[in-house]
């Protein structure tokens, strides 16, 4: 059986996960590619009524699913942050229990948290980042579409790259958009980088203002050189299939 996996160098899976493939009797064909609403204010610039009781100490940080105990490292480090979840499931009230139940089981107060369902249209889902000083990638499935979605509204990515491309689509996007200083490698430097960021509010505020012209203007949003790399890599791996197809003489 042949397997393809598709990826840029920073999403590629590492060798013990291709190993355990190949000792399934898999074949393994490698296919790498070669490269990896309007932005408001910070929160507390612009929700000063609304949501002083949450931004009194100048941070909210926002997460959506996975690494429970990472999300309690950083409102534990920084003084005031709050988490923020969204997802369509926490509309429903047994949904939104079950995971307040694991949140408190973690050390966070029910105070730190926001929970919020499915938006009404897709305007509201982006204007939710208007709400979040940084966004926490989920671990070990990171998130693909909202990570893009956060980066076009000025919402910076901290992601965690893990063994398998799974945990490391943060990675690529990161490394394609040209911010590999918010990649970790561990779930410690994972909480560093977090609540470095966090505190920092003069780079919160530039990369609120840059993020959107620097994603546009970088590989990740650059169609017309992913297609070539995509047709180049599609290329590779037939010649790959007519290698090992051609009979040994």
């Amino acid at each position: 059986m042949f397997f393809t996996g598709i990826s840029d160098e920073a999403g590629q899976a590492i060798n013990i996960q291709i190993k355990a493939h190949k000792e399934l009797g898999w074949q393994h064909l490698e296919l790498r590619m070669v490269d990896g609403v309007n932005i408001t204010a910070l929160p507390e610039d612009q929700f000063d009524n609304v949501y002083r009781h949450v931004t009194e100490a100048g941070m909210k940080v926002s997460c959506f699913g996975g690494a429970i105990a990472n999300w309690a490292r950083v409102l534990d480090a920084v003084q005031g942050a709050r988490l923020l979840i969204k997802s369509a499931h926490l509309g429903d009230d047994a949904a939104r229990s079950q995971l307040m139940d694991r949140l408190t089981r973690a050390g966070i107060r029910r105070e730190q948290v926001a929970l919020r369902g499915r938006a009404p249209d897709y305007a509201d889902h982006l204007r939710f980042f208007a709400e979040a000083d940084v966004l926490l990638d989920t671990y070990p499935h990171n998130g693909t579409t909202i990570s893009c979605e956060s980066l076009w509204m000025g919402t910076p990515l901290i992601t965690c790259a893990g063994p398998c491309h799974l945990s490391r689509t943060g990675a690529s996007i990161l490394t394609a958009a040209g911010f590999p200083e918010l990649i970790a490698t561990s779930q410690q430097q994972f909480v560093a980088i977090a609540c470095a960021l966090a505190l920092d509010r003069p780079r919160l505020k530039e990369l609120r203002r840059t993020l959107r012209p620097r994603m546009a203007a970088s590989p990740l949003c650059d169609v017309p050189r992913f297609c070539r790399n995509l047709e180049s890599a599609l290329l590779g791996v037939w010649e790959q299939v007519k290698a090992r197809s051609t009979p040994q003489a």
